[in-house]
């Protein structure tokens, strides 16, 4: 006789949005494979990620909870796709996250020899006028101040409402009859488990926003440097890229000499997606009261390391740490 678990899992395999979320989870497995990307992310995150793969929700979870984001009601299978798009999540995250893909982009570009900025452009962040209303960018705020008489009748007359902006600046050099080119970048993951998007394929998921990013940055960006591109790089939760972010790898791999492959780069760029909403769905968790043990990172703080770091290093790498 099968036990309570195997007639819930038996029932669940009937439903047909849970045999799309094993089939796209089989995919993310295979792009996992292989990739050294799990080395830049503590354990919860990766834990996380493959408990949303294996539709295993964390025991800790209670049968029905609140997104810790925007409140809405959840049953512990809903959590998992629903926090990996939800927005107000990823707001609470929005700095962990990109810090990870930021850095795992500008270790492949050096790998290609590609110029990049290391800092995010401040340039395209937005101000607001406590006067008149008016959103205003960096270069107009002093014209605006000294025009509006509403602003000089209001104290602290600009307001700074979005310190956001695109995420980095990549410089392809010129190679045989292609030209020199400037990409200012931002990254974008979205979950098609999410209630946004479910139903909807990575494309037109991704197209939705691509399009409320290009209108945020992308007039300001071409306007700021004659034949400067905006790009919105990234892909699915699951780890599938873009067709905009395969073009640009396809674009950096052309002028790069480096001789990294093509399928190493976007193998590698896809599973630091996928890790990186393991490590949003393990910051959900904890924020409804799921205790995670310490990562082999957390560790590393807590043992005196020497001149060197080895000590540090050593206890990093230890495997029966992870176990």
């Amino acid at each position: 006789m099968l036990r309570d678990e195997e007639l819930k899992a038996a029932e669940l395999t009937r439903d047909p949005e849970l045999r799309c979320h094993i089939e796209a989870a089989k995919g993310c497995v295979v792009r996992l494979r292989d990739t050294t990307t799990a080395l830049f992310f503590p354990r919860e995150g990766v834990q996380a990620l493959f408990r949303w793969l294996l539709f295993s929700p964390h025991p800790q979870l209670p049968q029905s909870l609140r997104c810790p984001g925007c409140d809405v009601s959840l049953t512990a299978y809903d959590f998992y796709g629903h926090v990996s798009g939800c927005a107000r999540c990823h707001g609470y995250n929005a700095s962990s996250r990109h810090a990870g893909l930021k850095l795992l982009l500008h270790e492949i570009l050096r790998s290609l020899g590609i110029s990049f900025d290391s800092q995010e452009p401040r340039e395209f962040a937005s101000f607001r006028c406590r006067g008149c209303g008016t959103v205003l960018q960096d270069d107009a705020v002093d014209a605006h101040a000294a025009q509006c008489r509403h602003a000089r009748n209001a104290a602290g007359a600009i307001a700074h409402p979005d310190r956001s902006g695109p995420d980095g600046r990549i410089y392809l050099p010129a190679r045989g009859d292609t030209r020199e080119r400037i990409i200012v970048w931002d990254v974008t993951i979205v979950s098609t488990t999410a209630p946004s998007h479910k139903g909807k394929c990575l494309d037109d998921a991704f197209a939705e926003r691509t399009a409320a990013k290009d209108r945020k940055y992308k007039r300001a960006v071409e306007a700021q440097r004659p034949g400067q591109e905006f790009v919105v790089i990234g892909g699915s939760a699951f780890g599938v890229l873009s067709a905009s972010t395969v073009q640009l790898f396809k674009d950096l791999i052309a002028v790069s000499s480096s001789g990294v492959s093509f399928e190493s780069v976007s193998r590698k760029f896809a599973a630091g997606i996928a890790f990186c909403s393991g490590h949003v769905i393990a910051e959900a968790e904890r924020r409804v009261g799921v205790v995670h043990q310490p990562s082999p990172l957390q560790a590393v703080s807590t043992h005196r390391v020497g001149r060197k770091g080895t000590v540090g290093a050593a206890v990093a790498n230890d495997d029966s740490l992870r176990e």
